[in-house]
């Protein structure tokens, strides 16, 4: 927008156009959620960055500081131990490698308890089956 006194154009902020103005409480809640998933994942490629360029101290202090920061949430605990179980496989320590897979294994058992794994779950079954039925109509024009 140009002023008419010729100095130049400057975005009017009006209450309405700040952040967060006119969202839902659920809203705000799920960009909220969604901005601390993405700063979790940035860490872990982090890690899984140090690892590759084997940082393996690094790498674990990393891994075990996110896991701690979220131990309730067992999506979070599942990714740091299997991060953690490569690690220690690098390391070449067996006993610390098998419990992060142990770790790993009974954090996937409570997932399946976890509402979005089970969200997720029911839509990809639910896109399987939009997928066998548009192959079953289209016939052998698409399929293998």
């Amino acid at each position: 927008m140009t002023r008419l006194d010729g100095k130049g154009s400057r975005p009017e902020t009006r209450p309405a156009e700040r952040a967060g103005a006119g969202k839902t409480p659920e809203q705000l809640k799920f960009e909220a959620e969604q901005k601390k998933e993405q700063e979790i994942t940035a860490q872990l490629e982090q890690a899984n960055n140090m690892l590759k360029g084997q940082n393996l101290e690094g790498a674990l202090r990393l891994v075990q500081r996110v896991a701690l920061e979220h131990a309730q949430d067992p999506y979070v605990i599942m990714r740091t131990s299997y991060l953690e179980a490569m690690i220690f496989h690098k390391m070449k320590d067996a006993g610390k490698r098998k419990d992060a897979m142990n770790r790993l294994l009974k954090s996937m058992e409570a997932l399946q308890g976890d509402p979005r794994f089970q969200q997720g779950f029911l839509d990809g079954m639910a896109n399987q089956e939009v997928i066998k039925m548009s192959l079953d109509k289209a016939g052998k024009k698409y399929g293998p």
